[in-house]
């Protein structure tokens, strides 16, 4: 087993900077993203090279400052490597050209987007509500899916046509530049599912999917809920909209108390 990253600051960082480290980071292609705190912000020179020294396949090293804006772009300060941050990430069989500055998007929903794709039956209709540079709409497409992606940022949807491309499934995929506020009612009806992977705000915006669903279909609605009460809240969720919750799924922690869960929810 190779060693920790951290084996190779130890000598190089003082105790306070060195126990400030954190444990984990995401790679996005050949990005490494960590977030600092304080005591080890005068030192990301040394932090940067040896993560692109120690975290392969990294080629760039960069500090997550946290998503802001509109758009849900992550802030990064590049301190390390080449500092190219459009990078090519492979996840789930699909290949994704990602720009870490200009589109939003997370390796650690992987096993979830992989979850919602074993339950695609080809031929659906699905409607991808956020999609982001198309990691759900390229691999539900590739499970036979028609999919339409909706998302606000225009450089996201012009990653997601390209990826589309990229992996043959442009014929599965279109794709429309809004906010799924305003597109989602103009729409027509029939979705068989619909994905709604935007956590902090999907519930809210749940009642615009659901006239355009069939009777039987499928909605996968992102939501941060406290994790002692989720199930409840989930089942709170389900009752006031009038949909059947099928499972609660547990997608990654966000805070100590608070974590992103995915709702199924039947209409």
């Amino acid at each position: 087993m190779g060693r920790h990253w951290h084996d190779a600051l130890e000598d190089a960082l003082p105790p306070d900077a060195f126990e400030a480290l954190p444990r984990g980071y995401d790679v996005i292609g050949d990005v490494v993203i960590v977030r600092l705190d304080e005591a080890a912000r005068g030192f990301e020179d040394v932090i940067g090279e040896v993560l692109v020294q120690e975290v392969p396949p990294a080629e760039t090293a960069a500090v997550d400052e946290g998503v802001v804006g509109r758009l849900r772009l992550r802030k990064v300060r590049v301190i390390g490597g080449e500092g190219d941050l459009v990078t090519v990430h492979k996840e789930n069989g699909c290949r994704l050209v990602v720009d870490v500055e200009g589109s939003y998007f997370s390796p650690r929903l992987a096993h979830e987007r992989a979850r919602v794709a074993e339950q695609v039956v080809e031929g659906e209709r699905v409607l991808d509500a956020y999609c982001g540079v198309g990691p759900y709409a390229v691999l539900l497409a590739k499970r036979g899916a028609c999919v339409l992606g909706v998302d606000a940022n225009p450089r996201a949807v012009e990653l997601a046509r390209e990826n589309a491309s990229r992996n043959k499934v442009q014929d599965g995929v279109d794709l429309v530049v809004g906010d799924a506020r305003g597109v989602v009612p103009a729409l027509d009806a029939g979705f068989d599912r619909v994905v709604m992977n935007l956590p902090h705000s999907a519930v809210e915006h749940l009642p615009l999917v659901l006239d355009r669903v069939k009777p039987g279909g499928r909605v996968h609605v992102g939501a941060m809920l406290a994790k002692d009460d989720a199930e409840e809240e989930a089942e709170k969720v389900a009752r006031e909209h009038g949909v059947t919750l099928a499972s609660v799924v547990s997608v990654r922690p966000y805070n100590p108390a608070v974590g992103h869960y995915t709702l199924d929810v039947d209409v």
